[in-house]
């Protein structure tokens, strides 16, 4: 790149100096202009991580694109999302990314910050874990506001209900939701129809 910049800058070409500078992961767009007389202005929009995403026992810090930035450290502890694939070797598609951003722009900061997804690909379906719980949202592909909306509300009359819950199924959501007790369950306070409705 050295022999590029000591071309006289009326002959330096722009395109290929921002091919150049594109080249870089972490730079998402680039704009460059003649400064004259001897000078290059350069605008750079950065990539931004959104979450760190875990292939088998490495771990890589990802943008919105699923772009690989840097690798980190498997056990780092970052305000970020953490993502798995079932296939710990595949690498996650565009699709998929996708599909992994709207399930995260469904949740609040706070939620972002200690989610852990695991996706799985055929037929595709998100499974949600925060750190801080041990309940389990299997979410499906779509309508994530939807259902981790459902999933706030019904969770405390499940749980006042019958007790702790180890996981809610919320892809047939619009007539069903299928969840499991964490431990037997013992009748006490029985939900009623108009109660659930």
């Amino acid at each position: 790149m050295d022999s590029l910049y000591r071309q006289n800058i009326l002959k330096l070409d722009l395109n290929l100096v921002e091919k150049r500078v594109l080249e870089h992961r972490w730079v998402k767009k680039a704009k460059v202009r003649k400064i004259f007389p001897s000078a290059l202005g350069i605008i750079i929009e950065e990539r931004e991580p959104v979450a760190i995403f875990k292939m088998g026992d490495q771990a890589f810090l990802i943008d919105e694109d699923g772009i690989k930035l840097e690798r980190t450290l498997p056990d780092v502890q970052l305000d970020l999302p953490l993502i798995y694939l079932a296939d710990a070797t595949a690498n996650l598609s565009k699709e998929e990314m996708q599909i992994l951003m709207e399930c995260l722009q469904a949740l609040t900061p706070e939620e972002i910050a200690s989610a852990e997804i695991t996706l799985y690909p055929h037929p595709v379906n998100l499974i949600l874990q925060f750190r801080h719980d041990s309940i389990r949202l299997v979410l499906g592909k779509d309508h994530f506001q939807d259902k981790i909306n459902l999933y706030r509300t019904r969770r405390p009359l499940l749980e006042a209900n019958f007790g702790p819950v180890e996981y809610m199924d919320l892809r047939f959501w619009e007539d069903r939701i299928y969840f499991k007790l964490k431990e037997p369950f013992q009748a006490s306070n029985i939900i009623d129809a108009e109660e659930e409705s």
